[in-house]
């Protein structure tokens, strides 16, 4: 029975560290800026190799998934957000954003690529509606140890680009555990760490 217990509780801290978003600022809410505004230029977690920067509104010209502020790939030019994540070795992860069409911008003006370890996951565009549009977009993939997750304008260098929000990159969980008459899930192992809490466990 502790065997089971154990195992268990791996499973919980499991599920815990699975639900962590690695992330920094997959929001874009730093650093803030009045709201109808945009600003072009490095924020917190985030780096541009492109163009003049990447830019962040709030609420100028479409309103965000989440929170007050999203980003647009695509500055005063084409430009790129990169942020370099430290991953496990062979760990699954969980990718996932938001991506909006610019409102009242043509398909050809919004493509977004994405890459993670230098691989292109996908391109995405549309064209842009009277407001956002927001779309989930998910991947999964394999961490090396260090790798850089980026999002590059491919369409028209002209200012406008398509929008990215709620950013988010978490290992996958681990499957159930299973012992011979004995199946832990995560809500089974959380009541067998509240027992394990409340009184003591003895041979």
């Amino acid at each position: 029975m502790k065997t089971a217990l154990i195992a268990g509780l791996t499973a919980i801290l499991a599920v815990s560290q699975a639900n962590a978003n690695i992330i920094v600022n997959g929001g874009f809410e730093a650093p803030a800026i009045p709201n109808g505004s945009y600003a072009i230029g490095a924020i917190p977690g985030w780096t541009s190799t492109l163009g003049d920067g990447l830019e962040i509104q709030n609420n100028a010209a479409g309103t965000p998934f989440e929170g007050k502020q999203l980003m647009e790939l695509d500055g005063n030019q084409n430009s790129n957000a990169r942020q370099t994540v430290a991953t496990a070795l062979g760990q699954t992860y969980d990718l996932s954003f938001e991506f909006s069409p610019r409102p009242n911008i043509s398909a050809a003006s919004n493509p977004v690529e994405v890459y993670f370890g230098g691989n292109l996951l996908d391109t995405l565009t549309g064209v842009g509606a009277g407001n956002t549009v927001w779309a989930l977009k998910q991947y999964s993939v394999i961490g090396s140890g260090s790798d850089i997750l980026e999002f590059r304008a491919a369409g028209n260098s002209d200012s406008l680009g398509g929008y990215i929000d709620d950013v988010r990159l978490e290992a996958s969980p681990v499957p159930e555990v299973s012992l011979p008459g004995v199946v832990f899930g995560a809500g089974f192992a959380a009541m067998a760490l509240r027992r394990f809490k409340s009184r003591k466990i003895t041979a």
